[in-house]
């Protein structure tokens, strides 16, 4: 009796060591996204494998209820068209039907297939999933199969286990603590107040939230600049605006950095801006007829807006550039106005030396100069964002700075670049850290300058940037890299893949599900209208900065399954646009300098001019379609090119 009490015993202490062992696994929360999403020719040693890959949750992009998964695509993806979500073992939803509800880019880029009657674009895959109706405070585990044409299933992915956070320590509605929303009463001073007492003494992005909600006084709140401060969340509810103050007093420079209405400075950290509301900077006019886009919803649509013009069309713009002129008692030249025209100027936010920051699901619209700033980061996440700047000068959509930047399912009508990537100019920041590891995908582009860019700032470097699934429609370039031989340093390593793009840099007249866009009248502003452009011949604009040492480079360039489609030859740039460095500026002291290394494989292009390439080095063209150049004799014109391979090219260079 005692030898079978003995084993009893024993068993219950076994039972009990591998139930606490599968606990303690679970409490192992997996880490979020990081470098290992954007490094492509590393994700996968397997050439045959369909099981997805990386799954993770980006940086603070989950709440009390919510989550958001992303992953990679696997080697061989070509056949798959879905992707399944598992949680805790169970059936959830597809990513296709997810991203259609949740997505402000999916109902364009379901439009743009819809219209693609001869099936010639290339095809995108979803690879995200927002996981709602989730409990607090709770475990879960996660994960993802891939879906071929014939229904079958992958393996499942690497298990992700992550926990939803504690509802909120702290909350100040800041109606509450005296702010008023008639968008007539400056309410920083109150504001700021909740933002510092909330967040003292708070651990965590969910110990502190400030809410800006519509109250008995209305839905806008105006406000100059504002300070976020670490472990926070700001929160601007459905239907709210949180306006910028249109006087320049309002937006005092901090640690000279460009002035913004919301600021994230000093080493912050672990911060999240959320809600359904909108942030508006009114920064310009907004012109008196919206835009009527493809789907027949109301775009914001600026008067022009320029450097000819921010003394007419200008709001906060002229109040700041007055105020630049009035600190110089009126004695500056036409140079010290371009350079304060490209520093007084406000973003809409701006964070700076800033880590673990996430930006979700709010309308940006009307900055004076950019939109979101990621400067000198790490761990920078925007998503499900709606930007509505076109005509506004110098209005990025989304700009970084930083190291481990994800930038998905945001729909952009920007007038600047879409998603650019910066690294400095010149001597200054030649020891700065590059700007490396982004990802972007799953983002339509609309009517920026550029579709994914990178530079023309380029000093430190920048590096391991993977672009794929997205959809670009009307922007005036597509994949766009650019510097100048002052700026130093260069790009490195950038993937641009798996990408549809229509009327890029066009002039024509378009039907779209029964809209009709007339663009004859258009005024590009970039210089230059291409679906691909490697340019070293970029506008150095401002030059109260010390050339680099060293002249700019541009390799290791992959150009991979992406089509374009222009509609008609007589309008646009070359469809693809390769420019160096000549070398001939004797004061410079810089050789000639070619792009090295770059590839472009399973290009298809259509209605579109001539390629016009010079300089490139050591490159690759391989499975290129080109139908309809027009009137000309060639879709190639090369000039001054070393050691260039055409491998099932059609047609092939004279």
């Amino acid at each position: 009796m005692y030898n079978i009490f003995i084993f009893y015993l024993l068993f219950l202490l076994e039972i009990t060591n591998l139930s606490l062992s599968a606990f303690a696994k679970k409490e192992i929360i997996s880490p979020p996204c990081g470098s290992q999403n954007s490094l492509l020719p590393q994700q996968s040693s397997n050439k045959n494998t369909n099981i997805p890959l990386n799954l993770c949750v980006p940086t603070l992009a989950y709440d009390q209820t919510t989550l958001t998964l992303v992953w990679n695509k696997p080697k061989n993806y070509k056949k798959i068209i879905d992707y399944n979500i598992y949680m805790n073992g169970k059936l959830i939803g597809g990513a296709n039907e997810n991203n259609f509800k949740n997505s402000p880019a999916s109902p364009y880029i379901n439009l743009f297939y819809k219209e693609d009657k001869f099936n010639f674009h290339t095809k995108i895959n979803y690879h995200s999933f927002l996981v709602k109706n989730l409990k607090p405070n709770k475990i879960y585990s996660f994960t993802v199969r891939s879906v071929d044409k014939k229904g079958k299933e992958s393996k499942d992915s690497k298990e992700v286990v992550h926990k939803t956070a504690p509802k909120y320590k702290k909350v100040f509605n800041v109606s509450k603590c005296g702010a008023k929303g008639d968008g007539k009463t400056l309410n920083t001073e109150i504001i700021q107040k909740a933002i510092d007492k909330c967040s003292k003494n708070s651990k965590s992005a969910f110990d502190c939230k400030i809410l800006i909600s519509a109250d008995k006084y209305g839905k806008i709140f105006l406000t100059g600049a504002l300070y976020l401060r670490s472990n926070m969340t700001f929160e601007i509810d459905n239907g709210t605006i949180l306006r910028g103050s249109s006087n320049f007093v309002d937006y005092p420079l901090v640690n000279n950095v460009v002035a913004a209405l919301l600021y994230g400075i000093n080493n912050l950290t672990n911060v999240r801006i959320v809600g359904l509301g909108t942030i508006d900077g009114q920064g310009w006019q907004r012109s008196s007829s919206d835009t009527i886009d493809e789907l027949g919803n109301h775009l914001a649509y600026y008067e022009n807006s320029y450097f000819s013009t921010w003394n007419i069309t200008g709001i906060l713009a002229r109040s700041q550039m007055e105020a630049a002129i009035n600190r110089s008692n009126g004695s500056m030249t036409n140079s010290d106005l371009v350079n304060a025209y490209a520093s007084v100027r406000s973003s809409l936010i701006t964070f700076y030396y800033a880590t673990n920051i996430f930006i979700g699901y709010i309308k940006l619209i009307n900055p004076a100069f950019h939109g979101i700033r990621f400067l000198l980061g790490k761990n920078v996440v925007c998503a499900y964002t709606k930007t509505e700047t076109y005509n506004i000068n110098n209005a990025d959509g989304i700009q970084s700075q930083s190291i481990n930047t994800i930038i998905f399912n945001n729909f952009i009508n920007s007038g600047d670049d879409c998603v650019v990537f910066k690294a400095g100019q010149g001597q200054s920041v030649a020891n700065f850290p590059p700007t490396q590891y982004g990802w972007v995908f799953n983002n339509y582009m609309r009517e920026g300058h550029g579709v994914v860019v990178l530079g023309s700032e380029t000093g430190s470097w920048i590096k391991d940037i993977l672009a794929e699934d997205n959809v670009a429609f009307l922007t005036e370039n597509g994949m766009r890299v650019k510097s100048t031989a002052q700026t130093g340093g260069g790009c490195k390593n950038f993937y641009f893949r798996d990408t549809a793009m229509r009327e890029i840099g066009t002039k024509n007249i378009i039907e779209i599900n029964g809209h009709l866009f007339n663009r004859s009248n258009v005024i590009y502003q970039s210089g230059s209208q291409c679906a691909f452009v490697l340019s070293m011949t970029y506008n150095l604009g401002s030059t109260n900065w010390i050339r680099a040492k060293t002249p700019s480079h541009f390799l290791d360039i992959n150009v991979n399954s992406v089509t374009v489609d222009n509609g008609n030859t007589a309008t646009g740039g070359p469809m693809i646009s390769v420019t160096g460095y000549s070398g001939q500026d004797i004061s410079l002291g810089y050789p000639e300098t070619f792009s090295k290394n770059v590839t472009f494989e399973d290009i298809k292009i259509i209605r579109a001019r001539p390629a016009n390439i010079s300089r490139l080095q050591d490159s690759l063209f391989k499975n290129i379609l080109i139908q309809d150049w027009g009137n000309f004799a060639s879709p190639w014109i090369l000039n001054n090119t070393k050691n260039l391979k055409f491998i099932n090219v059609q047609p092939m260079p004279n």
